[in-house]
């Protein structure tokens, strides 16, 4: 009895992670003009961890991302409201 109910569970546990990792890649986008728009989005809100995912990982790519976080941060807090709205 005590084999059945932890197989169960096993089982379980193995279909919620399952459907969970189903949910996390519903949200990314389907096409590159989704993608675009999304990190354009996300980056112009200050969310960069958001923008990461999204990123094809290449060095050119990296340096010129982390160009305009340091650039956004070392703005002042009225023209990042400004970009916001």
């Amino acid at each position: 009895m005590f084999k059945i109910t932890q197989l169960f569970l096993w089982i379980a546990l193995l279909q919620i992670s399952c459907s969970n990792r189903q949910n996390e890649d519903s949200k990314r986008p389907d096409t590159a003009l989704e993608t675009g728009t999304l990190f354009i989005q996300n980056s112009l809100q200050g969310n960069f961890d958001q923008c990461v995912p999204l990123i094809l990982k290449e060095n050119d790519n990296l340096h010129l991302f982390d160009e305009f976080k340091n650039y956004y941060n070392k703005k002042p807090e009225n023209w990042k409201k400004e970009i916001r709205s």
